[in-house]
C-alpha cells in the first residue's frame, strides 16, 4: 500500500547533506551557511580591524557564557523530563556553537600582540617607543 507512495521532491539522498538543511555539523545536527560566497568560516578574522579584536573576543566570550547558562538550564529541565527531545537538541546545538565560538576566539587571539611585552613592528621598534 505505502510502497507506491513517494515524495515528489528531492531529499538529497546520497549527496552528503540535505540541500535545505545544510551540512551535518554533529551527529544528526545540520547547519546552513548563509554567508555570501567567498566568506569562509574564518574570513571575518582577516577583515576585522586589529584594534577591535579585544572587544570582539570579549563579545564572543559573553556569547559562550550565555550559551553555557542556557545549557545548564536545559540540563536542569531535562532532569525533570528526560524525554524532552527539543531540550536535548538545543543542548547539542549550543555545544556546536560553543565549540565554533571557541575556535573563533583562538583564531582572533593569534592576531593579537603579546600582552606580556611591548609589541614590535616589522622595523623592530616597539609601539611604546613611538608614543610621544
Amino acid at each position: 500500500f505505502f510502497s507506491s507512495m513517494s515524495c515528489q521532491h528531492d531529499h538529497g539522498h546520497g549527496m552528503g547533506h540535505h540541500p535545505d538543511w545544510g551540512s551535518e555539523v554533529h551527529d544528526g545536527i545540520y547547519m546552513r551557511d548563509n554567508r555570501p560566497n567567498g566568506m569562509g568560516p574564518h574570513t571575518y578574522n582577516r577583515e576585522l580591524d586589529p584594534r577591535l579584536i579585544p572587544d570582539e573576543i570579549k563579545r564572543l566570550q559573553r556569547v559562550i557564557e550565555k550559551l553555557e547558562e542556557s545549557n545548564a538550564e536545559l540540563q536542569a529541565a531535562l532532569q525533570e523530563d528526560p524525554t524532552e527531545q527539543e531540550f536535548k537538541i538545543a543542548v547539542e546545538e549550543n555545544l556546536v556553537v560553543i565549540a565554533r565560538t571557541k575556535c573563533k576566539i583562538r583564531e582572533l587571539e593569534k592576531r593579537t600582540p603579546c600582552k606580556c611585552s611591548p609589541a614590535a613592528d616589522d622595523d623592530g621598534m616597539s609601539n611604546a617607543s613611538l608614543m610621544l
